[in-house]
């Protein structure tokens, strides 16, 4: 049973963020089955079970909220390290729903996709200690340190949605955040400014060089 758990086991993930709710609903309780067998690496199970806490279906988020509450009950040293991954199959998840919403034409649908309210409740679980809390918002803001290429925009501003919205319960929170992020501002501007000035520098020595050669053609 473990082999065959095992084997088909990323399969089985991905249909827990399928588009159909039906098939998101079936799969979660095969995966609540598989992690109560102890057939799988716990761990795996993190960036879906985060995922799915943006569900807009009541029945699936309440049993994934419900995994979610005991996997990291069970397992807490493991989950930071799969928070990163997790937020990215949110994200990734979120933009399939939106997809086929729009293939159906159904633009004036009533099912709201709010990321930010399923992170609320991830943080209320997390949020037992100042250390936990910290290592909780550094893994999430360590992601604008390590994006790159337009693609991340997109990705960055859905980050940047869900951190704002996060139900902070003293000053302290919201200043660590602005402190870590006035730091990677520093840091990246730094940077970016170097490039801007190294790019603008090469087009004027382009155009230093070209003005000879334009004089000489018309004289």
């Amino acid at each position: 049973a473990g082999g065959i758990a095992q084997r088909y086991w990323d399969d089985v993930l991905n249909l827990c963020i399928d588009t159909a709710h039906g098939v998101r609903l079936r799969s979660l309780h095969l995966v609540e089955l598989v992690l109560r067998q102890g057939l799988v690496h716990p761990a795996s199970a993190f960036p879906m079970l985060v995922a799915l806490q943006i569900d807009p279906v009541p029945s699936v988020k309440r049993l994934g909220k419900k995994l979610l509450k005991v996997q990291l009950a069970r397992h807490s040293d493991l989950f930071e390290q799969q928070l990163t991954q997790g937020v990215e199959t949110a994200y990734l998840f979120k933009k399939r729903l939106e997809t086929a919403i729009r293939r159906r034409g159904d633009e004036k649908s009533s099912v709201t996709i709010s990321a930010a309210d399923g992170f609320v409740f991830v943080y209320s679980l997390v949020n037992t200690g100042r250390a936990s809390r910290n290592a909780f918002l550094n893994t999430l803001l360590r992601r604008f340190e390590t994006s790159s290429g337009t693609s991340d925009v997109l990705f960055l501003r859905f980050l940047a949605s869900l951190i704002s919205e996060l139900p902070f319960t003293s000053v302290d929170e919201a200043l660590y955040v602005v402190y870590q992020l006035n730091r990677v501002i520093s840091l990246q501007g730094g940077l970016l400014l170097e490039r801007l000035e190294a790019c603008v520098k090469q087009v004027s020595d382009k155009s230093d060089e070209a003005i000879p050669d334009a004089t000489m053609k018309a004289e």
